[in-house]
C-alpha cells in the first residue's frame, strides 16, 4: 500500500513540476502569506483562512515580500478586484526566478492530505471488504488522473475531499461501535471542512442525517458501552453529534481566523453591499434567462434591483449572512467569503458542447463525470453496482462488516448508508447550483466511490474467482494506460470514450482543462523559434516574463501588461489560450474580432492541448 502511495505522490508532483500556476494558486500562495504573517483576511477571502495557512506553512516570513502599505493591498478591502493587482506584483515582480520555487515548496504540502486521503480510503475500504478491497479501492485512486492533477496544486478540492472522507469514516465507525472518539473525529472534520471551502456548509446537513438514519436503524447500537435500545435515547446521541459539531465548527473558525472578528488588521471593514447588490442583481438575471421576467425593459430591470436593495428583499442565505455579521457569530472574514462565494455562483460563465452560458446546466456534473472519470472506474461501476443491486433485492443480508467475509456476505444497512448519502447529497447539491467550472469541484464524491468499488470487487473476485481477477486485471491495465498517456497532463485528461466526441476543447473548459498551466511549453517553443515575433491572448494570472516568454500582449489576454488589438502590424505567431478560444470568460465582440482576424485558420501547433500557435497574418 505505501509503494502505491509513494507512487501516487511521485506521479502527481513531477506532473506539476513543469507547469506554471493555474488561474488561482498566486493569489491562494500570497493570500495565505497574507493571512499568517500580517494577520489580515482582505486577501484571498473567497476561500476559508485555514486553507490558506496551510498552503503558507513551509515558508518563513522573508520569503515573500509583504508591502501592505500598497496602495492596492489598503483598497482591496472596498474593491476585492484590486487584490490581483498586489498579489501578482507580489509573487512575480520582486523576484520572478523565485516564484516557481516558491509556488513548488506550497504545492509540495498539498500532497501530505493526498496522500492522507488515499491511505484513509484503503484502511476503510480494508475494514469493510479485507485485503483486496483495499488494494482495488488504493489503485483507483492513485492512478485516477483527476486526483493526480489535483492533489499537487495550491487548491482546496482535494483536502475538502479528505474531510468528507474522515466524516463518513468517523460516523461509520461510530455507528458500528460506538465509541465516542469517532464522533468526535467525524465533527472535527466537519469544523475544519468549514474552513477550507465553503461547499463545507454541507457537512452538518450530511451528520445530522447519518446519525437519525442510525437512530431509526433496527441494528443493535450500544454507545460508550451502553446499549442504546430505544428512539428517545437514540435521538439524545444525535442532539449530542449535533451540537457536538456546531461546537468544533464555532471553534475551529474563530481560531483560523486568529479569534478576532475584523478581518483586516487595521480594522478597515470589508465592503458586503456590492456583493449584496451583486447577488440581487444576478438573481434578477438568472429571472431574465429563465423567463421570469419577460417582457421587462431595461429600466424596469434597474428600478426592481434599486427596490429589493432598498426593502431588503434578499435571497435566505444572504439574510443570514448579514445577520451574523451584525451580531459577530463568526468573523468578518469568513462571512465576506461566504457572501462573495454565494453572489459569484449564482451567475457565473460556463462552458459545455461548444456552448457558453450563465446558469449552468443540471447535466454538467453528469457529463463531466462521463467524460473525466477513467474508462476502468466506469465499467467497474457498471459491473459492479447491478450485481450488488440485485443481490441486496433478493438476497438477506449478511453484514461483510461485521466480520463475515464469505462470498455471500453484503454490506450492513448502515455502511450502505454512509457510503451512499454523502455523496448523494454533495451531488444533488452540486447539479443544482449554477457553477459549473470543473469536475474539481464534485472529488469529494470520489472517495465514496472507491471505497465501495473496492468492495464490490472483492466480493465479487471471492464469489466468481478466476474468471474476475482476469476481468479485474485488464482494467488495471486499461488504468494504468489512460493514465500514463495523459502524464503529466493530468488536468486536461479525458477518457478514451469521450474522445469520440471531439478533443478537449470541444468537450469542457477551465479547470477541466486551460488553466493557464503551460506557460512553460510556450518558453520552450520560442527557444526553439527565437526569431518569431509572439502575440499572445493568455488565460491565466501568472506572468509570462517569469517564464522567460517575451510576448505582445493582446487584448483580452494578461490582464497586468499593455493591451494591443487584433490589428498586428508585423508578422509572427499567435499564441491563444484554449479558454479564449472558447470564448467563456471574453466579450462576444472580443471572440468575433478572435474568428474574424483567423479568418478560420487552423492552428499550426497546439502546445500540451492549452495553447493553440497560430501563423500571423493568415494563410488564407
Amino acid at each position: 500500500m505505501g509503494a502505491l502511495l509513494l507512487c501516487f505522490g511521485a506521479l502527481s508532483f513531477t506532473a506539476v513540476i513543469g507547469k506554471s500556476a493555474t488561474y488561482d494558486e498566486p493569489l491562494h500562495v500570497v493570500g495565505g502569506m497574507v493571512h499568517r504573517y500580517a494577520h489580515d483576511f482582505r486577501i484571498n477571502p473567497e476561500d476559508p483562512a485555514l486553507f490558506g495557512w496551510w498552503a503558507s506553512l513551509p515558508h518563513a516570513r522573508g520569503d515573500l515580500p509583504l508591502n501592505t502599505s500598497d496602495r492596492f493591498f489598503k483598497r482591496s478591502a472596498s474593491d476585492l478586484n484590486l487584490q490581483w493587482v498586489f498579489v501578482v506584483a507580489t509573487l512575480f515582480e520582486h523576484d520572478p526566478a523565485n516564484a516557481q520555487h516558491f509556488l513548488l515548496v506550497a504545492r509540495a504540502m498539498f500532497l501530505i492530505p493526498a496522500i492522507g486521503l488515499g491511505a484513509l480510503i484503503a484502511g476503510w475500504a480494508y475494514q469493510i471488504g479485507g485485503g483486496w478491497a483495499a488494494i482495488i479501492a488504493a489503485i483507483l485512486f492513485c492512478f485516477d488522473p483527476n486526483f493526480l492533477a489535483h492533489s499537487a496544486l495550491v487548491k482546496n478540492d482535494v483536502p475538502l475531499s479528505l474531510m468528507m472522507c474522515l466524516l463518513g469514516f468517523g460516523l461509520w465507525r461510530f455507528g458500528r461501535d460506538g465509541e465516542w472518539h469517532w464522533l468526535a473525529l467525524a465533527a472535527a472534520a466537519c469544523g475544519i471542512a468549514f474552513n477550507v471551502k465553503f461547499s463545507a456548509v454541507l457537512f452538518g446537513p450530511m451528520l445530522i442525517a447519518l446519525l437519525l438514519i442510525r437512530a431509526k436503524l433496527r441494528e443493535p447500537w450500544t454507545v460508550g458501552g451502553i446499549p442504546i435500545t430505544n428512539w428517545r435515547k437514540r435521538t439524545v446521541i444525535v442532539l449530542i453529534g449535533t451540537l457536538a459539531t456546531l461546537i468544533a465548527i464555532f471553534l475551529f473558525t474563530w481560531w483560523s481566523y486568529g479569534f478576532r472578528y475584523a478581518a483586516t488588521a487595521d480594522g478597515q471593514p470589508l465592503a458586503s453591499a456590492p456583493l449584496v447588490r451583486k447577488s440581487v442583481r444576478n438573481g434578477i438575471m438568472n429571472s431574465v434567462s429563465n423567463g421570469q421576467l419577460a417582457g421587462k425593459s431595461p429600466h424596469d430591470l434597474v428600478e426592481l434591483e434599486e427596490s429589493r436593495v432598498r426593502d431588503g428583499d434578499f435571497a435566505f442565505p444572504v439574510k443570514v449572512d448579514l445577520w451574523m455579521q451584525q451580531h459577530h457569530v463568526l468573523p468578518e472574514g469568513w462571512l465576506f467569503g461566504f457572501l462573495y462565494t454565494y453572489a459569484n455562483t449564482l451567475r457565473r460563465a460556463e462552458y459545455l458542447l461548444k456552448e457558453v452560458g450563465y446558469t449552468g446546466w443540471w447535466y454538467y456534473f453528469p457529463l463531466a463525470i462521463l467524460f473525466k472519470t477513467p474508462t476502468a472506474t466506469l465499467i467497474a461501476a457498471l459491473v459492479i453496482s447491478p450485481f450488488f443491486l440485485l443481490r441486496w433485492l433478493f438476497t438477506a443480508p449478511v453484514a461483510a462488516d461485521k466480520g463475515d467475509t464469505s462470498a455471500s456476505a453484503l454490506p450492513s444497512a448502515w455502511t450502505i448508508a454512509v457510503l451512499a448519502l454523502p455523496p448523494a447529497v454533495y451531488f444533488l447539491a452540486a447539479v443544482s447550483t449554477n457553477l459549473n467550472l470543473g469536475l474539481r469541484h464534485i472529488l469529494p464524491i470520489y472517495p465514496y466511490l472507491f471505497v465501495s468499488l473496492g468492495v464490490g470487487a472483492a466480493a465479487l473476485l471471492k464469489r466468481f474467482g478466476l474468471p474476475m481477477l482476469l476481468l479485474a486485471a485488464l482494467l488495471l491495465v486499461g488504468l494504468l494506460a489512460e493514465t500514463i498517456s495523459a502524464y503529466p497532463n493530468y488536468i486536461l485528461f479525458f477518457n478514451l470514450p469521450s474522445h469520440s466526441l471531439g478533443d478537449g476543447i470541444d468537450l469542457l473548459g477551465d479547470s477541466n482543462l486551460d488553466w493557464g498551466q503551460d506557460l512553460p511549453a510556450l518558453a520552450a517553443w520560442q527557444k526553439q523559434n527565437p526569431g518569431e515575433k509572439l502575440y499572445f491572448q493568455y488565460f491565466g494570472t501568472a506572468d509570462p516574463r517569469a517564464y522567460g516568454i517575451h510576448f505582445i500582449n493582446l487584448t483580452g489576454g494578461w490582464g497586468f501588461a499593455r493591451m494591443y488589438d487584433l490589428n498586428l502590424a508585423n508578422s509572427g505567431v499567435v499564441a491563444i489560450s484554449a479558454t479564449n478560444l472558447q470564448g467563456i470568460y471574453l466579450s462576444r465582440d472580443l471572440v468575433a474580432a478572435n474568428r474574424i482576424a483567423l479568418e478560420g485558420e487552423e492552428p499550426f501547433r497546439v502546445l500540451n492541448g492549452t495553447i493553440y500557435l497560430y501563423h500571423w497574418p493568415p494563410a488564407k
